[in-house]
């Protein structure tokens, strides 16, 4: 903060300090002044603790669709190497879900750039 602001700062709460010990009551419109601008950071720190705990939770979720895409494209080139050993219905079984596995991974990606617009 800059020097005029601290110095306004303490200055009123100085002066909120000696009425409150020399037991005088403060003004009325004062106290309903203060209740609204208190009423307004309450929301205001409402909101941005709320918007805090959003942006925490989508960089879990980003973090959690790495890793599920990255496993996923593992499992898809796992699958389709081992249907290449493999002759039969299951081999060809393997190859189509290995190639699923990995559109799914890839399609997985390109979500990576939206959430970090987000």
């Amino acid at each position: 903060k800059a020097l005029p602001s601290k110095m306004k700062t303490k200055y009123w709460l100085g002066k909120q300090q000696l009425r409150q010990k020399m037991g005088k009551e403060q003004d009325e419109w004062v106290v309903r002044g203060d209740s609204s601008l208190d009423a307004r950071l309450s929301y205001f720190h409402h909101v941005n603790h709320s918007c805090n705990e959003l942006l925490r939770l989508c960089d879990r979720m980003q973090h959690h669709m790495k890793g599920l895409s990255v496993q996923g494209m593992l499992l898809g080139k796992f699958l389709d190497a081992r249907s290449k050993h493999e002759g039969t219905e299951a081999g060809k079984m393997m190859s189509y879900i290995g190639y699923a596995e990995e559109y799914m991974s890839k399609k997985r990606n390109t979500i990576h750039p939206s959430l970090n617009r987000l």
